[in-house]
């Protein structure tokens, strides 16, 4: 059983977060850089008009990020406790009662957590919404260096950059409470691992970690697949994207591609940002003499469960494809039958003998319609 720390011993941990950096510089102005200064030796700053500790602690308890959630069952009903943080400082939180801290990592905190209340716990596993905090020295060292502050190391761990991508949650059946998150970690060289942490249908129980390792260009598509995924998801809901009625061929980043644009841009991935700028501007990838050789049939295409569009089968240069009704000025959404079934396809203009030939199957794509 590890002590609780006190505000004193983990206060010089928070500035290695740019949130809290920023904050102190927002709100203490010219005072910020003997602020920073001091926190970074583990001193206590002393200025004679600011109650520095105070600040430190509201924005901790306030803003503090939430890392991993409990559910517990009490008397009046079901709550969470949480596990919040921020600078690698954690602490947790359970309503009507007081915080609980302070912690080093995540592990010690939920250790107290499942100590604690044991009794209580719907499960022993808390849904992890975020992978620790990941002191990044080079970008505290720079941040500092700007207001002229040398941080000091002492017991201090540097970790890997690891970047969150993204948290979901599936709530749509009886008994369904399933969560999962994507992290990216960039290696160089065009190479990305694509970590995935989940639990299973109930969320009682955390499933191992899955990693990959993809290519830019590999992330970049199933990035564009996931976003098509939530986009018609969010339509079965009746929701819209505000890039639904944009032009063919300028898309809006969605959820997936809008993060990752962040983390390339972060890390210095150029020629991802490339490649996301290009997909959004519609030049990226290049589909050159990409064209319908002819029409084949109608078919259903499957979407979701219970979901089909009405399409033609054609052949391509690039093979069999689904190919959906023509707009008035001969274009088409072409989707090949190797890709996805939230793929977004692409749009080609067709030719007067295609043209022709989805005429000639027009009352068998109507027959579908019912």
């Amino acid at each position: 059983m590890k002590k609780l720390l006190t505000f004193d011993e983990i206060r010089r941990y928070l500035i290695d977060d740019d949130y809290v950096r920023d904050e102190i510089i927002w709100t203490y102005k010219d005072d910020a850089p003997t602020i920073l200064k001091s926190l970074a030796r583990g001193e206590d700053p002393q200025l004679p008009d600011a109650d520095v500790d105070s600040f430190l602690m509201d924005m901790l308890h306030n803003v503090g990020r939430i890392y991993k959630r409990y559910t517990a069952h009490g008397s009046y009903g079901s709550y969470h406790i949480d596990v919040r943080g921020l600078g690698g400082v954690y602490f947790y939180w359970a309503p009507e009662f007081d915080t609980t801290g302070y912690f080093l990592s995540v592990d010690d905190a939920s250790d107290a957590i499942e100590r604690d209340w044991s009794d209580n716990l719907a499960s022993s596993k808390g849904r992890t919404y975020r992978s620790p905090f990941l002191r990044n020295a080079k970008a505290t060292e720079k941040a500092l260096s700007e207001v002229d502050v040398t941080p000091s190391n002492a017991g201090r761990e540097t970790l890997a950059d690891q970047h969150h991508l993204f948290h979901g949650e599936l709530t749509d059946a009886p008994g369904r409470d399933e969560s999962w998150d994507h992290y990216l970690r960039y290696r160089g060289q065009g190479r990305w691992d694509l970590i995935t942490e989940s639990n299973d249908f109930a969320g009682m129980e955390d499933l191992p970690e899955v990693k990959e390792v993809m290519s830019t260009r590999q992330l970049v598509k199933w990035a564009i697949e996931r976003d098509s995924e939530c986009d018609e998801s969010s339509q079965h809901r009746g929701h819209t994207y505000a890039g639904d009625d944009a032009e063919e061929s300028k898309k809006a980043l969605g959820p997936y591609t809008e993060r990752l644009r962040e983390i390339a841009i972060d890390v210095g991935a150029t020629y991802c940002v490339k490649c996301l700028d290009g997909w959004a501007a519609g030049t990226w990838p290049i589909m050159s003499n990409f064209r319908v050789l002819r029409v084949v049939g109608v078919t259903r295409r499957g979407m979701w469960i219970r979901i089909y569009h009405d399409v033609y089968k054609v052949e391509t240069t690039r093979g069999a494809a689904y190919m959906y009704p023509p707009d008035q000025d001969g274009h088409a959404k072409v989707v090949l039958e190797t890709e996805g079934s939230m793929s977004p396809g692409r749009k080609v203009k067709l030719n007067r003998n295609i043209l022709q030939q989805v005429a000639e199957k027009e009352s068998e794509i109507n027959k579908l319609k019912g």
